[in-house]
């Protein structure tokens, strides 16, 4: 459980890319993961942004 409590709390630290650096991945596989993890996070977030203003626009010309 406490191994599951760090995982979770180094997943959210890269995601949001504040990067404290208490814990550190040390093994390749894992350093390749973190990466990973980073990137699908910034094409998950740019896909979210452009919905929201994909329906945003479609609002505004369906009024005009």
């Amino acid at each position: 459980l406490l191994m599951m409590k760090g995982l979770f709390y180094y997943s959210v630290i890269s995601i949001l890319t504040v990067g404290y650096g208490d814990i550190v991945a040390v093994i390749w596989p894992i350093r390749n993961a973190t990466i990973l993890v980073i990137l699908l996070d910034c094409i998950y977030s740019l896909v979210f942004i452009a919905r929201i203003v994909g329906s945003f626009s479609a609002q505004k010309n369906e009024q005009t």
